[in-house]
């Protein structure tokens, strides 16, 4: 996919598929689709709205997240199965005022359920499917963007010594009080290492290991 720097945003969904291979066994390969949300309801967002809305009528609240991005990203392992297929997503974000974007700091995007845990990982586990639908206030100007990694421990779930093996960046940007999907692209994994600091400064006890294995 090419790089755009243009505003126009993506209207339809967006597929990327990724290969990695780690050796003969820890192969596999990524397939991400994002799309602007049309039906709410399918993604279990009114299970999510009385609580983060609760002044908000159901039927309003929905109408709110509409063409917002959604996002999956789907490991298949083509070698090993069970421990032999454990990997990790680590997902970071930032958002602001859009002319200011790049002063503002990349954070971890946890579960909820799990942000005061010692984990990088947002899902963990063999085969992780990486799933979100973020949205916010269209009322002021915002550009958001997620950096979301696929990680390995080396010994399946044992240690916390975590390495990458790909990564992509997605999001939208809100003009107007119209939300525009971002353009799907690969990362390199330098783009890991620009935020190792964030990582080593942040979990306790983990090892996160560089683009080049260190």
């Amino acid at each position: 996919m090419t790089e755009t720097t243009s505003i126009k945003g993506v209207s339809k969904q967006q597929i990327l598929s990724l290969d990695f291979h780690l050796s003969a066994r820890r192969q596999g390969t990524v397939s991400i689709t994002v799309e602007p949300d049309s039906n709410p309801l399918d993604y279990g967002k009114d299970l999510l709205l009385p609580t983060l809305l609760p002044d908000t009528p159901l039927e309003t609240a929905l109408k709110r997240t509409l063409d917002f991005p959604v996002i999956t990203a789907r490991v298949h392992s083509t070698g090993a199965r069970g421990y032999g297929a454990y990997y990790g997503w680590i997902q970071l974000t930032r958002s602001g005022e859009p002319s200011l974007t790049a002063a503002h700091a990349w954070e971890m995007d946890p579960v909820p359920i799990t942000k005061d845990l010692n984990t990088p990982f947002v899902w963990f586990g063999p085969e992780p499917m990486l799933f979100d639908g973020p949205f916010r206030p269209r009322d002021t100007d915002v550009e958001w963007s997620a950096h979301s990694f696929l990680a390995e421990v080396g010994d399946s779930c044992l240690s916390r010594d975590v390495r990458p093996i790909l990564g992509f960046e997605w999001g939208f940007w809100i003009r107007e009080g119209r939300v525009l999907v971002k353009e799907l692209k690969r990362l390199d994994l330098e783009a890991w290492d620009g935020h190792l600091a964030l990582f080593r400064g942040k979990f306790e006890g983990w090892k996160f290991r560089g683009a080049e294995g260190r």
